[in-house]
């Protein structure tokens, strides 16, 4: 169980601050709620019912320190994403990726499409308009996260992660 004032992500919604546990009856039976407000909107709210495994299934702590160093070694590491030519089933395979929230296949799929629009403007070229969106919601989801582990902006994410692997050398 999750406990007011925690952070979690939620699905892909991103990070969000549980900010009550309240009983509320929407559909004629009164049931617990984990209240939650996404750190990007303050205004909007997300009721997820406590015993609803299906939905309490998308809240995911937040990464560790420890975790977050794992995180940017293993994804360094890790072989690199091969690029899909057919824009369909590249846009399938990424939004797969994107609803799985597994932060080391987002930090795979970040650093190919990074790559990928380098390549593109050495070509001259830009990223298809769904690639970049993808990378935006990747990007919300994996430095939000990042962002609210280490209390920076998540803007400040990218160049963390960069002086993060200079000093691993």
């Amino acid at each position: 169980m999750f406990s007011v004032g925690s952070y979690v992500v939620y699905g892909s919604q991103g990070v969000c601050r549980i900010s009550e546990i309240r009983r509320e009856d929407f559909s004629g039976t009164a049931k617990d709620y984990y209240i939650l407000t996404p750190s990007d909107d303050p205004k909007m709210v997300i009721y997820v019912p406590t015993d609803a495994a299906t939905l309490t299934s998308q809240m995911r702590q937040l990464l560790s320190l420890d975790e977050l160093t794992a995180l940017i070694h293993d994804g360094a590491a890790a072989e690199p994403m091969e690029w899909i030519n057919d824009p369909r089933s590249r846009n399938e395979q990424f939004r797969q990726i994107l609803q799985s929230g597994d932060r080391l296949r987002l930090f795979c799929l970040l650093r190919a499409i990074h790559e990928r629009r380098e390549q593109q403007i050495a070509l001259g070229k830009k990223l298809y308009a769904a690639d970049e969106a993808i990378c935006q919601r990747a990007e919300k989801l994996l430095h939000g996260e990042i962002a609210a582990v280490l209390n920076i902006k998540p803007d400040e994410v990218q160049s963390y992660i960069q002086s993060q692997l200079l000093a691993e050398g």
